[in-house]
Formats: structure tokens, C-alpha cells, sequence
């Protein structure tokens, strides 16, 4: 399950969003007595992963917003305010400048910022990490290789140079690119590295994460000398051509932007990650003392350093980085301690007891309400001393559609599907409004499209949805396109020359879905779908699976499966322009329906080389319907009402260190 840019469940979103910032970096340390943040911490989602440069399974929200970021800072700030937008005030950076008609943007690290060892915050490190991109691509959770047709979407592909001046990294792009979605979903991805991180082992280049060779077998020590590998610097290994070629393949087998002559640098960097990767699975000695480990991810730039880390109960505390030049706010806490919890039951009473300062109210134990706007009001914990938040988050949720199923429908289902009439039909039986009252008590928002319309941002269409809950329209539209719907029977085709391209006389509109009930919010919804489709017709056998067992469907034989739910849909962070080349261009290996609409395509690519296209690609995804939109549950969050500064973000960021009493 991926985070940046990624299908998420609806549990992961609710554990995700139990977090807050601001974005002023203004706070000082105070005179006041030293006090500890405590934040209640799931253990199903207890960090495992230090090292952010992180492959697809290691970039979750708790890895990525409960500890690297905090230690980590990328280049730019997203997630520090109750918006989804840039944070420049708190951002490592200076806001990029585009040149050449957007076809070059420099970036300028700002000044005095420092590691806690003293090493500079470099525009060389920047370097490092493109250098690891180019070499290793495919172990990055956020790289999408170029679509269908050779259509470069984003970094290392659509460089064709990076140079250093002083402080200044440039880069050169293949092509003109809109500045809010490359500043927002590329240069955000990247995180200066330390020169102490550019470190491989000759002898053991290919350091596995786990075995008796790993750093975690030599006991939290390197296994053999290390020795520079040559990343970090101003020499960029890509070759300036027209995109991937074949000339070095990654050990994946991902086409890369290797130059011929960097070959041998390409190597070491791959090394590099294999190392870096070594001693970031070795959470044992994560604060060991002593330790190459330990030494490494206490390596700091961010507001925190990490102290201590309990691999078998899964506390974790981290101290204020009091080294000179460390970016965000200083802290005035003297520590944050996640404290362990077994599942939401159990977060909650931490809360209730007044164990923590911050932590989940479950949607089950939240009052009913008929507006969001009401739920603070009858917040149960108020008279324990808390305050509650709403956080809706910035992702939709949905249930693909496979477009080549040969499983309902009599083995036509995905014919069926790629009718528009019948994916319209289908959108008019899905009553958001009674899945957010039965599903979540009322904590829900309503899905339309491929942008959310809540969390408030310029983005969101503002054209209501044309497929609103309505019975009648749905078996009206199935019989206008010869269906004969009849009460308490399944629907099926009678006039074939109606029905569409494939769908012959006879066919039943019975199809499965297979989802994962990993939430009572899921369950009721589906419930309520097979329900109200049954009324026109539509028959929809529910097929209960592990989560792990609907992804494997997913990436399966194409003909396997009918619907699928995982229990989410998509999360916009860190690419947090709200464009689709992930789950709707064709070829994307994300859009797990096989949606091929030409159309779609183009309007999806032109979002990524202007900011007017992002409309035309909403609305006409809105109208498409490549899937069953679905609503989304927000969190309810719980802060001690004595602590100031803490705004819950919709983005999952966390910045305890603008925290105050």
C-alpha cells in the first residue's frame, strides 16, 4: 500500500489523519517546565522505515508523517496548515522560480540550515537524492515511468539536467510543465540527504535487508569498511536524452536515465540504497548506542532526533534537534512519545483516562449527526478536557469497475462496463447520503469526482455532480438501452442493438464484488449498494476477502474479477496536486480498472503542463464515471484543550513542535 500518490483503505486514512500542525515556524522554546507530548499510536501502524528514500510497501503515512518527516524535511512544506497548498514560511526552500517558458525551475535552499553532525543542508544532497533516482528509480515509492506512448510524467524522466550553483539547484526539464503540479507533486518528493548518508561497502555492495549478511546480523554495524560512493556532489548521472533508454537498467529492470558514462557512479548509488535500505530494516538497534544505525537516523535536519525506539511495544520517543541551523519551529516540548495502543478501542481509552494529549475518537463512538459542522458541539470528550477536530481528508474514495471482466454478466461484465449508460446507472443507485448516516454516524463526505470537494481547496469543481441517488433515473436509463427491468428479478438484455457492443440477447446483469471488510462504513455501504441495485435489477453478490487477497486480485488476470474494494480509494500526498496520471491515464500500472479512454488520457497528461487543464480533466471524469465513486469517512481527532498551536491538517502531517502550553 503505497502513501504518496497511493490507494488507501479507510482504516489506514482514519489512523493517518490523527495528526496536526501550523505552519508558523516563530515558536520558541519557553522558560516553562519541560513537559512531553504523548500521542496515542496504533500499533497495527507503528513506524518501521527511517531511510526516506523508501520503495512502495515503506512509504505509509506512518513512516512518512510520524517519523521521517519529522526528522527528514523534503525540499518543500505541505501539511502544516488546515489547507492542502504550499507552506513557503515553513518549507526548506525558497519558492521555486521557473524560466524558459516553465521548461527550467532553480530552487535555492535557504540559508543556514544545518544537520545535527554540522554538516550544511546542500544543494548537493539534492543532487544525491536525483543521483539515487536516476540509478534506482523502481525502489522509489513515487516513481510512475512514462505512460503508454512514451509520455514522461514526472522525475527522473523529464529531466534532462540538474547543475549547482552555490546554493542554487537547476533544473532543466524535456518540456514546458505546469509549476504548481511539478512543484507541488515532483520537487516535493525530493529530500536533501546528508554527505554521511553517500557512504556503500565495496566488499558487500548488495547488502541484503534481513540474514546474517545484513547490518541487523553484524549487530547494528556496518558488515565491512564503507567508503564514499560519490552521489552527493554536483555531478548528475542522468544523460540529458529524450526520456528512459536501455542503457542501465536498475536491478529491478526499470528503464533508467543513466549516461553511458556514468555507468560505474550508477552502480555505487544503486549500492548506496542497498546499504541505506540495510539500515533501515534493522529497527532493533534504531536507537541502540554505539551503533552504525543508531548513529545514522539520529542524523537530523528536522525539528526532532530520535531517542528511543521499542521494536517490541512500539513506543517511540523523539528529542528536539537543538543543533544550530534545524529547520521548522523550535520546539518547547522536551520530547514526543508515541504511546502504544492496540486498535482504535484502545487509543480511545488513553484519551478518556487522560494518558495522552492527543488521540482517535472512532467514528463508532461518535454521536450521529446530521452535519459536520455539529460534531464539535457534541464532542463526548469534551468533559474530559479535550477538543475535537474534523479532518476530511484529501483523497477519494472508490470501487474500480474491471473494463476486461469476463467473469459477471455471463462472462460479458466487462462489456457491460464500458457502457456509459450503465456506469451512470449505476453511479444513480449508490445513496452517499444513507452510507455516511448508517456507515459513520454522519462523519462522512460525499464523492463526485477525481478531486475532493471537501477539504475546502481551488481545486474542487464547483458543478454538483449529475448522478445523484435516484432509483427511478437508474431503471429508467437500463430500459431506454434494452434492458427488460422487472421487480424481483435480474435484469437482461432483450435488445442487444441497445445494450451494446458485445452484450448479447440474454445477458444478466449479475456481477461480485470482492472487498475487504476492514471497516463497518465499508460493510454498510456495499450492503446498501447491493440493496438499492437490486431494485433495478442489478444483482451484486458481495465476496468477502483479506485486503492482501483484493490487491492480488487487482494485479491478477485481467478477466478475474468484476468490482473490487480495498476500503479506499486515493490519497493526494505528497503529490498533492490532485492531477491523475496515476490511477486514470492508460498504461499506468495504478489504474487497476484497465480505464482506456483517449480522451481521459489527454486530458490527464495536458494537467501536468497547465494549471487550465485541471477543469476540463474534472469535469469530464465527473461525467465518464471510469469508477463507482464512493464516500469517505473523516477522523475525529482529540487534543488536550490546554495545549495551543495544534491545527489538524487534512494532509496527515504532523508538527508537535509548534505545540505549546
Amino acid at each position: 500500500m503505497r502513501r504518496r500518490a497511493q490507494l488507501i483503505g479507510a482504516t489506514v486514512l482514519v489512523g493517518a489523519l490523527v495528526s496536526s500542525g501550523i505552519s508558523s515556524a516563530t515558536v520558541r522554546a519557553t522558560s516553562r517546565a519541560p513537559w512531553t507530548i504523548k500521542i496515542a499510536s496504533d500499533t497495527a501502524s507503528t513506524p518501521d522505515w527511517a531511510y526516506p528514500y523508501a520503495s512502495a510497501d515503506q512509504l505509509t503515512p506512518s513512516n512518512v508523517d510520524r517519523f521521517e518527516q519529522l526528522m527528514y524535511r523534503p525540499l518543500y512544506n505541505f501539511g502544516s496548515t488546515r489547507s492542502v497548498s504550499l507552506d513557503a514560511a515553513a518549507s526548506l526552500a525558497y519558492p521555486p522560480v521557473y524560466a524558459a517558458g516553465d521548461a527550467s525551475v532553480s530552487v535555492t535552499l535557504k540559508p543556514g540550515r544545518k544537520w545535527s553532525n554540522g554538516e550544511d543542508v546542500t544543494a548537493e544532497g539534492v543532487v544525491e537524492w536525483m543521483n539515487l533516482l536516476a540509478a534506482y528509480p523502481g525502489m522509489w515509492g513515487d516513481y510512475l515511468a512514462p505512460l503508454r506512448g512514451s509520455q514522461l510524467v514526472g522525475i527522473p524522466d523529464d529531466v534532462r539536467d540538474v547543475s549547482v550553483d552555490g546554493n542554487t539547484v537547476t533544473f532543466t526539464l524535456a518540456g514546458p510543465v505546469d509549476p504548481t503540479w511539478f512543484t507541488d507533486n515532483e520537487l516535493s518528493q525530493i529530500t536533501p540527504l546528508p554527505g554521511t548518508w553517500d557512504v556503500y561497502e565495496p566488499a558487500h555492495p548488495h547488502l541484503p535487508t534481513t540474514g546474517p549478511t545484513s547490518i541487523r546480523g553484524a549487530s547494528g554495524h556496518y558488515t565491512a569498511p564503507a567508503a564514499s560512493a560519490g552521489c552527493y556532489g554536483t555531478h548528475w548521472i542522468g544523460d540529458a536524452n529524450s526520456g528512459p533508454s536501455r542503457t542501465f537498467l536498475d536491478p529491478l529492470g526499470t528503464k533508467t536515465v543513466v549516461a553511458a558514462t556514468s555507468i560505474a557512479q550508477a552502480q555505487r548509488c544503486v549500492d548506496v540504497v542497498y546499504l541505506m535500505r540495510s539500515l533501515s530494516a534493522d529497527t532493533r538497534d534504531y536507537s541502540a548506542p554505539g551503533t552504525a544505525v543508531a548513529a545514522t537516523w539520529r542524523t537530523s535536519d528536522g525539528p526532532w532526533r530520535l531517542a528511543a525506539y521499542d521494536v517490541g511495544t512500539g513506543a517511540i520517543t523523539l528529542t528536539p534537534n537543538r543543533a544550530a541551523g534545524a529547520s521548522g519551529a523550535r520546539p518547547s516540548a522536551a520530547a514526543v512519545a508515541f504511546v502504544p495502543c492496540a486498535g482504535a478501542a484502545a487509543c480511545e481509552a488513553l484519551v478518556a483516562a487522560g494518558q495522552v494529549d492527543q488521540g482517535p475518537l472512532p467514528l463508532s463512538d461518535a454521536p450521529k449527526v446530521t452535519s459536520l459542522g455539529a460534531a464539535a458541539h457534541r464532542n463526548p470528550l469534551a468533559k474530559k478536557g479535550y477538543r475535537e477536530s474534523v479532518a476530511a481528508p484529501w483523497a477519494t474514495s472508490y470501487m474500480p469497475y474491471n473494463l476486461d471482466s469476463r467473469l459477471g454478466a455471463g462472462g460479458h461484465a466487462g462489456m457491460v462496463f464500458r457502457q456509459p449508460y450503465f456506469r451512470q446507472a449505476l453511479q444513480e443507485l449508490v445513496d452517499q447520503v444513507a452510507m455516511i448516516d448508517k456507515g459513520v454516524n454522519g462523519y462522512g463526505v460525499a464523492t463526485d469526482g477525481p478531486v475532493p470537494t471537501n477539504p475546502p481547496s481551488a481545486y474542487a469543481s464547483s458543478v454538483s455532480s449529475p448522478y445523484r441517488f435516484s432509483i427511478g433515473k437508474a431503471a429508467a436509463l437500463l430500459a431506454a438501452h434494452g434492458w427488460h427491468v422487472a421487480p424481483g428479478k435480474v435484469a437482461t438484455c432483450t435488445v442487444a442493438t441497445k445494450c451494446g457492443p458485445g452484450i448479447p440477447t440474454g445477458t444478466p446483469l449479475s456481477f461480485t464484488i470482492d472487498f475487504a471488510p476492514s471497516s463497518h462504513a465499508l460493510v454498510v455501504s456495499l450492503a446498501t449498494l447491493r440493496l438499492d441495485a437490486g431494485r433495478v435489477g442489478i444483482k451484486l453478490t458481495l465476496h468477502e476477502q483479506t485486503p492482501a487477497e483484493v490487491l492480488t486480485d487487482l494485479a491478477g488476470p485481467l478477466g478475474g474479477w468484476d468490482l473490487a474494494s480495498w476500503d479506499g480509494g486515493w490519497q493526494y500526498a505528497p503529490d498533492y496536486y490532485p492531477s491523475g496520471e496515476w490511477n486514470f491515464a492508460a498504461g499506468s500500472p495504478w489504474n487497476v480498472g484497465h480505464y482506456d479512454d483517449p480522451h481521459a488520457t489527454e486530458l490527464v497528461t495536458a494537467t501536468l503542463r497547465s494549471s487550465a487543464a485541471l477543469s476540463s480533466y474534472t469535469s469530464y471524469l465527473e461525467t465518464e464515471l471510469p469508477v463507482v465513486w464512493l464516500p469517505s469517512a473523516v477522523s475525529l481527532v482529540e487534543t488536550r484543550a490546554s495545549i495551543a498551536g495544534v491545527v489538524v491538517s487534512p494532509l496527515g502531517a504532523i508538527t508537535p513542535e509548534s505545540w505549546r502550553k
